[in-house]
């Protein structure tokens, strides 16, 4: 069960907060963009969150009522979002979601989704980027297909493979 800020909670009951969107998302090695719904600029953990037109789309979940995926559709109107997608292998690249609300001039914010880039696409006629998370409980339901044998299938050995059997 996830804990809340009580008052990022307090501020959502009075239904007077100003909530928003924050997105992290890791483009390269050591290179995190951070978005923001909001029209002017905030920070957030020490983070400068630049105002970006995107758009929470489809969220898709499972019978265990967990978030699989989750879908951002990207304004791209500059070309600045297709810009990172081209540039970048976001492949697996780690992303978190952030419900936030302004207190005054203090950002609360809660992680409601943790994820990895697992596609995205590039809508020219509609001039948008859709950018699509996966959780990562998604991959542990993967197997490998290879069965595991006691004899070593290859022809050629060597001591740099590590097999140590006789066959």
């Amino acid at each position: 069960m996830k804990d809340w800020d009580n008052n990022l909670v307090l501020q959502l009951a009075a239904e007077q907060a100003t909530t928003f969107w924050l997105v992290d998302m890791e483009v390269a090695d050591s290179d995190v963009r951070y978005f923001s719904t909001l029209d002017v600029p905030v920070v957030h953990d020490g983070h400068w969150y630049a105002p970006f037109d995107l758009d929470p789309a489809a969220i898709t979940q499972s019978l265990g009522l967990s978030v699989d995926r989750l879908e951002l559709k990207f304004a791209n109107a500059d070309l600045a979002m297709a810009a990172i997608l081209l540039n970048n292998n976001l492949a697996k690249r780690p992303g978190v979601i952030y419900l936030a609300a302004l207190d005054g001039f203090t950002v609360r914010a809660e992680p409601v989704f943790y994820g990895v880039v697992s596609s995205w696409i590039l809508d020219d006629q509609a001039r948008t980027a859709k950018i699509t998370f996966s959780s990562r409980m998604v991959y542990w339901h993967k197997r490998t297909l290879r069965q595991c044998s006691a004899l070593c299938p290859w022809v050629f050995k060597g001591a740099e493979c590590g097999y140590t059997g006789t066959q």
